[in-house]
């Protein structure tokens, strides 16, 4: 993994459940007959449950049943995508959202979540073109410019990063990935203090997400504010193992530990 890909993989908010399609019709296309209809329904709810089970593979199982039923489910190719992102089956993905892309080329999400996929697999070029092509087909489309923002920033160009986070947030005040994202970004310019106050305002929103307390923690301990970071980056560990998330919580072990030195 090159050091942009391992940056970007640390530096960008996951894909949300939000980011998950809930119909499974598409209405310019044509739709299933009444009998498979109510099949790929049905396995399609059930995979959305899966998902916030995180049962992936069983997701993974229910929305590839449902494209055998219907190959032309554009939604399903969608989420599958997303729960391939979520298994780190980046090929895979790819492979989904060319098929969605080649089926509706006019779906603003889907290239945006192309270009995650694409910067995941180290191509920085690929991911800008379709976060541009995604605001390109819909200039209201936040998550693409946060994912372009985020991008931007690892690649060094901080400046231009807060102004497609500045528009992310004009276009939603309360966007979490954006709030987060330009704390980080003002982290990497050390103006800690507003950082903070971002992070807390994401924190308010999802109070569960354990990268919005690492994140605060760190830019707490480079304030010199060491039992606020030990804080945190507690809160952090506990939510990270609770996720089962091993490698996350070991990093913040690690860290703690480091505080404690």
């Amino acid at each position: 993994m090159n050091l942009w890909v391992k940056g970007y993989c640390q530096g960008i908010l996951a894909l949300g459940l939000g980011m998950l399609l809930a119909s499974c019709q598409t209405p310019t296309r044509p739709q299933p007959r009444a009998e498979v209809k109510t099949q790929v329904e049905r396995l399609h709810q059930r995979a959305l449950v899966r998902v916030q089970q995180r049962d992936y593979r069983k997701a993974l199982e229910d929305w590839t049943e449902a494209l055998r039923l219907w190959p032309e489910g554009i939604n399903f190719y969608y989420n599958r995508a997303w729960v391939q992102m979520q298994l780190a089956n980046y090929a895979a993905a790819l492979e989904d959202l060319n098929r969605a892309i080649a089926l509706d080329p006019t779906s603003a999400p889907a290239f945006n979540q192309r270009g995650i996929v694409h910067a995941q697999l180290g191509k920085p070029g690929a991911a800008r073109a379709d976060w541009d092509e995604a605001l390109r087909l819909d200039p209201k489309l936040v998550e693409a410019y946060v994912n372009r923002g985020a991008a931007t920033s690892l690649a060094g160009d901080h400046q231009r990063a807060l102004a497609d986070l500045n528009r992310a947030l004009a276009l939603d005040p309360e966007s979490g990935a954006a709030l987060q994202q330009k704390g980080r970004v003002l982290v990497r310019l050390q103006d800690y203090r507003p950082a903070v106050s971002l992070f807390t305002q994401a924190i308010r929103l999802t109070p569960t997400e354990p990268a919005l307390y690492a994140d605060r923690g760190r830019a707490y301990r480079a304030l010199g504010r060491v039992q606020d970071a030990r804080a945190d980056l507690d809160q952090a560990a506990q939510l990270y193992q609770a996720q089962k998330n091993q490698a996350a919580y070991d990093q913040i072990q690690a860290e703690l530990k480091a505080l404690s030195s």
